[in-house]
């Protein structure tokens, strides 16, 4: 006896173009996680492989400490940037120990529909992230800020999932009724 199986398989190929289109366009996940991603650039410290940064070189420390002693400078306001009576402030020492000062936080991201790129705002910035020398020959040593941490990447991962799976239901759901 010879026997027919009709297999109708339209909604989950409606369901597997829902997925194809919604992996075309991911800029709602990147608006999701654009503040994360911001926060976690900004919150560097270290490398990408964990070492802390180098420490300021002697003179960029004297430097910090006796800003507009110089005759030749101009006075500023010294309490204004962290310094009174020749000791730091509490203002001094947070801007000490945050070695980048704007840079970390200094960010535009850019979607486009398959992939998000955060962009320095400065473009001088590529010389604290590989290392190199600046202006009036200051040599710079490396410090890698421009990085996601696996936190960041685990969460896009994880709403990237979300996005294509939800987007198949939807799809099912619209050829079952």
């Amino acid at each position: 006896m010879v026997g027919r199986v009709d297999v109708d398989l339209r909604d989950f190929i409606d369901g597997l173009n829902a997925m194809v289109e919604a992996g075309e366009d991911l800029r709602p996940v990147w608006r999701e996680i654009r503040r994360t991603a911001h926060a976690d650039l900004k919150a560097k410290k270290t490398g990408s492989d964990g070492a802390r940064w180098p420490k300021y070189a002697r003179s960029t420390v004297h430097r910090f400490l006796h800003h507009g002693e110089r005759k030749n400078l101009r006075r500023r306001n010294t309490y204004r940037r962290g310094r009174r009576k020749g000791k730091l402030t509490r203002t001094g020492i947070a801007r000490y120990h945050n070695m980048l000062g704007a840079v970390k936080s200094a960010y535009r991201f850019e979607l486009t529909k398959t992939e998000l790129a955060a962009i320095s705002r400065m473009h001088w910035t590529d010389v604290h992230q590989t290392g190199g020398v600046a202006g009036n020959r200051a040599r710079i040593p490396k410090r890698e800020f421009a990085w996601f941490s696996q936190i960041v990447i685990d969460e896009t991962v994880s709403l990237i999932k979300e996005w294509i799976i939800d987007a198949y239901l939807k799809g099912l759901k619209a050829r079952l009724g």
